[in-house]
């Protein structure tokens, strides 16, 4: 697997890969298709990554990201 972009952050929630690039962007990486499924771009330096609780459903699941300025960003499955 190879990235285009330096990460800087990564997080695993069950056969998905999230990271985080030193540019300020996000992907997901599906492990059974062997690809990068999503990305979204600039959404500034991200210092973590949380992923909600892994007994919701993947359609109610939370991705939370701390930015280096102190923001958090809240992102759900479907939405960019």
């Amino acid at each position: 697997m190879e990235f285009d972009n330096n990460i800087v952050y990564a997080v695993q929630d069950e056969d998905t890969l999230i990271v985080a690039y030193q540019d300020g962007g996000i992907a997901s990486y599906d492990w059974n298709k062997d690809k990068i499924v999503d990305e979204i771009r600039s959404i500034g330096p991200i210092k973590s990554i949380h992923i909600s609780d892994s007994r919701l459903p993947k359609s109610e699941k939370i991705l939370v990201c701390g930015g280096e300025s102190g923001e958090i960003i809240l992102l759900k499955p479907g939405n960019k």
